[in-house]
């Protein structure tokens, strides 16, 4: 895990990736941010919780199963280094009353990389914005 400050780095969560993967309206926002070239980086768990959105998606029938198994070599296959939990556990136990438990690496990796953190997930926009964290919010209509 890199510990110099890098304004070019974005954390990518896995909100912003069901977007992508989707193609949803938010999809070529994400897109133009990811063609600025900046390294991404995301916690060891993206894609478990990629998966548990887009299952949930399926289960609120938001997306029928064909999407979701579409979605996933997509999802499979997004750049980008992944970084392992267990260094992060305690800065994400710090932010215990602030963020949800899977959300917090994500939080916790744009603080300490010094990085913007690109979501569609507005919760997590304003929890991470509170916290000093630079968001690139990017949500279907």
């Amino acid at each position: 895990m890199r510990s110099e400050r890098s304004s070019s780095l974005l954390i990518f969560d896995a909100s912003a990736a069901i977007e992508l993967v989707l193609d949803r309206p938010a999809a070529q926002l994400i897109a133009q941010d990811l063609r600025r070239g900046a390294p991404m980086v995301m916690p060891a768990h993206f894609e478990a919780d990629g998966y548990a959105g887009l299952r949930r998606m399926v289960r609120h029938r938001d997306i029928d199963r064909d999407e979701l198994e579409r979605a996933l070599p997509r999802l499979m296959n997004v750049p980008g280094e992944r970084v392992p939990l267990a260094p992060l556990l305690p800065h994400a136990y710090a932010l215990f009353d602030r963020v949800g438990a899977h959300d917090a690496f994500y939080v916790v990796l744009a603080q300490l990389q010094g990085a913007a953190l690109l979501t569609a997930d507005g919760p997590l926009a304003r929890a991470a914005e509170a916290l000093g964290v630079t968001v690139l919010l990017r949500q279907s209509r």
